[in-house]
């Protein structure tokens, strides 16, 4: 697995942001899994001391992938990791550009590695 790149702050923002990154990338992202949706309904709040989030993003390009992308969250901050390329129908170009494309938006988010 790749290493993990953290950003400060809200999940909400740095899913979207990433999201937001890999489109200008030209890259079709879906989000397959929101830990606080299934959750909705269970007494579950972002105010819980012990609310975290999981989120699992699916990136293609226009003839790869997916390339797969975890972020696991806390109230402080997002911790985001592209997992291997096991099954897919993803090059390992496709994988490095989603990897790049997040060690480039961390840097300018100010997060560390």
């Amino acid at each position: 697995m790749g290493p993990w790149t953290r950003f400060a702050g809200s999940s909400q923002a740095a899913i979207l942001a990433v999201t937001s990154a890999l489109h200008r990338r030209g890259l079709r992202v879906v989000q397959s899994f929101d830990l606080r949706q299934a959750l909705e309904g269970q007494g579950v709040s972002d105010a819980d001391p012990c609310a975290c989030q999981y989120v699992v993003l699916l990136a293609y390009s226009e003839e790869e992938g997916p390339v797969v992308v975890t972020a696991q969250a806390d109230s402080q901050s997002t911790n985001f990791r592209v997992l291997p390329g096991v099954g897919s129908r993803a090059l390992p170009r496709l994988q490095v550009q989603v990897e790049i494309t997040l060690q480039m938006l961390a840097l300018s988010w100010g997060a560390e590695e």
